[in-house]
């Protein structure tokens, strides 16, 4: 465009929608099989303009993304305790999917097989899936369809004996299905100790940082000893 009229597009609100409807008719166009390139017309600012888009300049804007894409999708299967062996079919989503580099991307990255991979109305996948979801909680949570899990790991900062210092114990692992109750026993550490304190953490996966949702203190404790129980329960559910 600049170097058409001399200068660079409009930074407006109009000018923008039209450039997003354009690249999404665009990278629909260069979904077809075969499809080398497309060109797209536009006005911008009031004055023309047309572009062209090649295949290859195409995949060098989807590496990016599907790498990261990608990347998630590793973290979620190590988080599940899981790999890509243990995974019997995948359900590509979204209209981006119809791209054959995604196909390609998909298999090379996985190990799966092309029968491995479903495809169906994907463009619908995510309304699909929400519906049923909705659907299982409203019947009682589980229905047998959709599952809700645990999206953090949950547990207690307490002082761990055999390392020396607090340490972060994970009560509830992430991915568990909900709801889920877990009941643990901390003791004291010293004969004179009449408090225990426990602070409540969340994280998103074992390389994540934890952060804190509050600190419980209990005590005065009458009778101190070492070693005295404290039975602490939690309770992880949907909403």
């Amino acid at each position: 465009y600049r170097a058409v009229h001399g200068q660079f597009p409009p930074e407006d609100v109009s000018t923008e929608l039209e450039l997003r409807r354009l690249s999404e008719r665009a990278k629909i166009s260069m979904s077809r099989p075969g499809k080398a390139k497309t060109r797209q017309a536009v006005l911008l600012g009031g004055r023309p303009f047309e572009w062209t888009i090649t295949r290859s300049q195409l995949e060098d804007l989807l590496n990016p993304p599907l790498t990261e894409a990608h990347g998630v999708c590793e973290s979620c299967l190590r988080g599940a305790g899981l790999s890509w062996n243990s995974v019997d079919r995948m359900l590509l989503v979204g209209g981006s999917t119809h791209n054959p580099m995604v196909r390609e991307r998909v298999l090379a990255d996985t190990g799966l097989t092309g029968d491995q991979l479903v495809k169906k109305q994907p463009h619908r996948a995510v309304v699909f899936g929400a519906s049923l979801l909705a659907n299982g909680m409203l019947e009682g949570g589980n229905s047998g369809i959709a599952q809700t899990i645990a999206n953090h790991e949950l547990g207690m900062r307490a002082w761990s004996k055999k390392l020396g210092r607090a340490e972060f114990e994970v009560l509830i692992k992430r991915n568990a299905p909900l709801p889920v109750t877990c009941t643990k026993t901390f003791y004291t550490a010293r004969d004179d100790q009449r408090r225990i304190i426990l602070e409540l953490l969340q994280r998103k996966g074992p390389d994540g940082e934890p952060a804190s949702l509050g600190v419980f203190e209990f005590g005065p404790i009458e009778r101190p000893r070492k070693n005295y129980p404290v039975e602490v329960t939690i309770t992880y559910d949907p909403e």
